[in-house]
């Protein structure tokens, strides 16, 4: 540690690549290495539309949408870096946060002890910034899992960071119009046919290796059960035979108990992985319920502070010593924090499940 022992939080994650489509459930999309990915990020990035507005009114043309956020709050992908490094490559992310209910802040005179507000221009607004280091393989096989360095700064969650990612790639998806050719029986001749499907890729943050981490047990929280839903899902019903059956439309919840998992801490960690991994391949929305040390359940959404407390507590997290004290907002990538993360993404020990 830095003899001044300025420290910045770390935290740790899996950052992995999805796909998700209208299909049948046994036609799964492709999945599109992270390396593609953050390419894809980049165009966006350099043709000024990597930005998502908070609270504004959504719309696919990419003109209109920006006409829609101007006056609200935004985050935005302020700038990316792609680096070689042996056999990996590392994309360092810098992630904007501009909010629109700042627009000063209060000084002290530390001799008279006069205060006063300190305001910029009416267009000016407050910021935050925060780094995202990722690891991907280079010639080595690529399963779409990959270490992730995330630096918390609220509001800038990890949430908020993986809502960015995702509805990035899925702009992208629908202005290109990516597609897939899946296998499907004729409702007539039943012959199998080939049939495109739109898909679009996305981007998760998981949690789930570290030292410190405890997804299913810990001091005041136990994983209760895992809730899975797909809305207008189509079902088919048969009567007496196979020949004669219909189609209904229909709403679909499955409910997973966790209590149906593996007594071993690690290997439940897995198992829960893998089970939501396998529903939200097929299309399910994935809702976890915890219960608390008081036996109720918890779920629903947090505020940014909350959730960014949250990050704090549940994820395996380190601490990098800067020799400079750490800035709430820095125009460009800070090449030490960025240099730290990267070794922490390298640590191998950091990311081996606990014994």
């Amino acid at each position: 540690m830095a003899e001044n022992g300025l420290t910045r939080v770390i935290l740790l994650n899996r950052l992995v690549s999805l796909s998700t489509s209208r299909a049948p459930p046994d036609q799964i999309p492709p999945t599109l290495a992270g390396r593609e990915l953050i390419q894809i990020l980049q165009h966006r990035r350099e043709a000024n539309v990597a930005i998502e507005f908070l609270g504004a009114t959504d719309d696919e043309d990419e003109a209109v949408r920006l006409r829609n956020g101007a006056g609200h709050s935004f985050i935005r992908l302020s700038q990316i870096r792609v680096s070689l490094a042996g056999d990996y490559a590392y994309a360092t992310l810098l992630f904007e946060h501009v909010d629109d209910t700042v627009r000063s802040f209060p000084v002290v005179n530390t001799m008279t002890y006069a205060g006063r507000e300190i305001g910029g221009d009416p267009s000016e607004w407050g910021s935050t910034a925060a780094h995202m280091v990722v690891r991907f393989p280079v010639e080595s096989y690529d399963d779409g899992n990959y270490r992730c360095a995330v630096e918390p700064h609220s509001p800038i969650t990890r949430s908020l960071m993986q809502t960015f990612l995702s509805r990035q790639l899925r702009r992208y998806a629908s202005s290109v119009e990516l597609s897939f050719d899946a296998t499907v029986q004729g409702k007539r001749d039943r012959r199998p046919k080939q049939v495109p499907y739109r898909f679009h890729p996305k981007l998760e943050l998981w949690a789930d290796v570290g030292r410190g981490m405890n997804l299913v047990g810990g001091k005041g929280t136990v994983l209760s059960h895992m809730l899975f839903t797909k809305r207008s899902e189509v079902q088919s019903i048969h009567h007496g035979t196979t020949l004669s059956h219909e189609e209904v439309v229909a709403d679909v919840d499955i409910k997973v108990s966790a209590k149906q998992g593996p007594e071993d801490a690690d290997a439940r960690r897995s198992w829960l992985a893998d089970v939501r991994k396998f529903f939200e391949q097929k299309g399910y929305k994935a809702k976890l319920y915890y219960r608390h040390a008081g036996g109720g359940t918890l779920s629903g959404g947090l505020h940014h502070s909350i959730e960014g407390a949250a990050d704090i507590f549940m994820c395996p997290k380190e601490l990098i010593a800067l020799t400079l004290p750490p800035k709430r907002w820095q125009p460009d990538i800070n090449d030490e924090i960025a240099s730290k993360m990267k070794d922490l993404v390298d640590k191998d020990q950091l990311w081996e499940r606990r014994k």
